[in-house]
């Protein structure tokens, strides 16, 4: 078992019937990786539109887009 292993979903089920690849896929790191690729597609949509979200903030939003959990 991986034990605090990010990269992969952890579930006691994992090793017996999910593939790397599933597991890899449905792993925390994917998880809040897309949601920060959700976010700042939002953030780049309401910049363009001058709701809100200045273009220092944008830039921030994608520095950090590939940080760990």
């Amino acid at each position: 078992m991986r034990d605090l292993d990010r990269s992969y979903y952890q579930s006691p089920f994992m090793e017996r019937y999910a593939s790397d690849a599933m597991l890899r896929l449905l792993s925390d790191d994917v998880k809040f990786h897309t949601w920060r690729e959700v976010w700042t597609a939002v953030a780049k949509l309401r910049n363009h539109f001058n709701l809100g979200v200045s273009a220092d903030q944008l830039a921030e939003m994608i520095s950090h887009l590939d940080d760990p959990i």
